[in-house]
């Protein structure tokens, strides 16, 4: 009989994703619910883990009725002889306590994913840790959630990248108060007509010094990191990519281990010694900022994290710097990356190694 994995879908599709990765089948059984269809996450997960619609037998229960999930089943015409892997971290509990004691009369073996998301732990017939080895790529990861992407960045932009590695000497030389950088003005003062270089010199340097120092210290090929991510709908048409909302494009974003990062990557030149981020608009903006991270986060999975990178020394104002780990906390996003991190290339390098 043919090997046939048991999936439970939920909201959190990455798990399934990773087991239809680690344990593979020749069929597959979804049991799902009418809201999980309506939403299509069965979909994501069959578009993610690269598998063939024709493989996919979906059963349909109600997640509050434990007896009719089970009857449900029974009725389904499984083959009680197939070599059944079962993988009950995903929908609800009552659905995993009736998928448990349903496929255990089969003599199945019954997965969880661990807390640790390193390991799926199998629980039935036997205890044991299977180490997650697949490392999931960016685009996968985003079909798991029912997005796809495409790098708006030009070509040429790729070229700077020395240009904008100078840029951010300048910044360590005022000791990260970007607004005292005359270098940094000159640029942005001779450019103010030319609209490319503008753009360049007010921000987009630091976007292009990020991705690129994370994708080499961190050793990312390609399909791991992107910069200037348009994010859209899975499955979508050309004509929503050209009309798509431009405020959710992720300025750098990664994957690495199974988690996803997204970074919003901003220069505050309005920051100068004697007027503080508080006393200006920077704290205004930095905070409409952290409203778009968590934003674009939310619909993501509970594998995603989301900060603010700066080269800016948001610490040097103690208070402002607080109010914006508060917000930070209320909007489950991690505290920004600032010229406290970024100060030389030795403590950015550590920095990354360390957290990711």
């Amino acid at each position: 009989m043919p090997t046939t994995s048991v999936l439970l879908i939920s909201a959190e599709t990455l798990p399934n994703v990773l087991f239809i990765k680690e344990f593979p089948a020749e069929r597959y059984v979804f049991i799902t619910t009418d809201k999980m269809e309506q939403e299509k996450r069965s979909h994501w997960i069959v578009r993610a883990a690269g598998i063939a619609e024709s493989s996919v037998q979906r059963i349909a229960v109600n997640q509050d009725d434990f007896s009719s999930v089970l009857q449900t089943l029974e009725h389904a015409g499984l083959q009680p002889s197939a070599d059944w892997r079962v993988n009950i971290t995903g929908g609800n509990k009552l659905m995993s306590i009736a998928a448990f004691n349903f496929f255990a009369r089969y003599n199945a073996a019954i997965f969880y994913l661990a807390i640790d998301n390193k390991h799926f732990q199998q629980l039935y017939p036997n205890s044991s840790l299977h180490p997650i080895r697949y490392r999931i790529n960016l685009s996968e990861y985003l079909a798991a959630h029912g997005r796809t992407y495409r790098s708006m960045a030009k070509p040429q932009l790729m070229n700077l990248f020395q240009e904008a590695a100078d840029l951010m000497k300048e910044c360590r030389n005022v000791d990260g108060i970007v607004g005292e950088s005359l270098p940094l003005k000159e640029k942005i003062s001779a450019t103010k007509y030319i609209a490319e270089r503008q753009v360049f010199y007010t921000g987009q340097w630091f976007e292009l010094y990020a991705y690129q120092s994370v994708k080499e210290y961190l050793q990312l090929t390609d399909s791991e990191i992107a910069i200037s991510a348009a994010l859209y709908p899975l499955g979508s048409d050309e004509e929503t990519h050209m009309n798509h909302n431009k405020d959710n494009d992720i300025d750098v974003c990664w994957v690495r281990n199974n988690y996803l990062y997204i970074v919003e990557c901003k220069v505050y030149t309005s920051q100068i010694k004697t007027k503080n981020l508080q006393q200006s608009k920077g704290l205004s903006a930095i905070h409409a900022h952290l409203y778009k991270l968590a934003a674009i986060k939310q619909p993501l999975g509970l594998n995603a994290r989301a900060f603010l990178m700066t080269p800016n020394n948001l610490t040097a104002n103690p208070a402002s710097f607080e109010a914006i780990q508060k917000r930070c906390e209320l909007l489950r996003i991690s505290k920004p990356i600032d010229y406290q991190v970024l100060q030389t290339e030795q403590s950015f390098h550590k920095f990354l190694l360390e957290k990711f």
